[in-house]
């Protein structure tokens, strides 16, 4: 009898104190700040739902003229990771509602002057109006010491216009010398770290291809973009007068590299659009509101596909991928071109 007895008090004891612990937390719960429940919250939901997807903007371009290719499905496409053949779980060609564009145009104030500006602000509305309705753009800038976000993330396209036209009014100034373009590029990846799991993000750089980055930050950056479950693509417009720079710049650092410092890269965006999956082109006439107006006509052409690895690997380590068009999906006399990213890394956050 005395031996039951103890056994109750243990059982009553031990319900006291789960119940008071759990009151408790919920005590501490109810009167913490708002951004740490939303935390706890946030931290148990990952654990349920998230899912590992890798997405894949491509670009079908006729080989010829650079032109975008219209028309194709999920059944053109053939994706293999790292050799396996891997099926489509998501196709669109071009943007939804379900998957959004986050597009970034990043303009380097040393290269657009005053007239390169206006230019681009008078042909901003025809170039935004290719976008959808749920797309949305933020506009930054950068020079030889400052990067700046001067258009925050909108889907309101007559605002990124607006802003556009703003900037040309209120920067008459020459273009300038300098280095920006990792500091301008890591603080967009940094900034847009929340929007990788729901939308596409597309950085568009208006600059030449001149800036010396050191070799470990360039792939450092590069490792950024390929860490993410989201397409990150950079299609960069070059100066036509650039082009005799950078055949100098050829000869002084084959490849990219300077011989005399191995270790110093002298075409930046050049590498990281051949490794995302972007282009590099050069402006026709010095007209940059033309080639907005291309390029986002092009990211609009593009298709976004889907597929889902399998699980996780304990080490993080890169997959490469390749993109193919099965036989028969465009006619034996077309040549083509296909723009996408080589691979993606192993990320927890998938």
């Amino acid at each position: 009898m005395a031996k039951a007895m103890r056994a109750k008090r243990r059982f009553c004891a031990a319900s006291f104190t789960a119940a008071t612990l759990a009151t408790i937390a919920i005590a501490m719960l109810a009167s913490a700040p708002a951004w740490q429940v939303a935390q706890a919250a946030d931290s148990q939901a990952t654990i349920h739902v998230s899912v590992r997807r890798v997405l894949l903007r491509v670009l079908v371009a006729d080989r010829r003229t650079d032109r975008p290719i219209r028309g194709l499905t999920a059944d053109d496409f053939i994706v293999r990771d790292d050799g396996v053949k891997r099926p489509l779980t998501y196709f669109a060609a071009g943007s939804s509602a379900d998957r959004p564009l986050t597009v970034v145009l990043l303009l380097d104030l040393r290269v657009l002057n005053h007239a390169r500006l206006g230019n681009l602000a008078r042909s901003a509305p025809a170039a935004l109006h290719q976008l959808s309705s749920s797309d949305e753009v933020s506009v930054w800038t950068m020079d030889q010491a400052r990067v700046s976000e001067i258009q925050p993330v909108t889907a309101d396209k007559t605002a990124v216009a607006e802003a556009l036209g703003q900037l040309a009014i209120e920067n008459p100034k020459s273009p300038q010398f300098g280095s920006g373009p990792a500091d301008a590029l890591d603080a967009i990846l940094a900034s847009f770290a929340h929007v990788r799991l729901k939308s596409d993000l597309v950085v568009i750089a208006f600059t030449n291809d001149l800036d010396a980055v050191w070799q470990t930050r360039a792939k450092a950056i590069r490792t950024g973009f390929l860490s993410t479950p989201g397409t990150l693509d950079l299609l960069i417009r070059a100066d036509r007068s650039s082009k005799f720079w950078h055949g100098l710049a050829s000869v002084a650092a084959p490849g990219g590299f300077s011989p005399s410092a191995p270790g110093l890269h002298y075409s930046f965006f050049s590498y990281l659009a051949r490794e995302t999956g972007g282009q590099t082109v050069q402006v026709s006439d010095d007209d940059f509101g033309a080639s907005m107006i291309e390029m986002l006509g092009n990211v609009a052409a593009s298709y976004l596909l889907e597929f889902r690895p399998p699980s996780a690997e304990v080490e993080r380590r890169f997959h490469s991928v390749r993109v193919v068009l099965r036989k028969g999906a465009i006619p034996n006399s077309q040549r083509v071109r296909l723009y996408y990213r080589r691979g993606y890394y192993e990320s927890s956050a998938q």
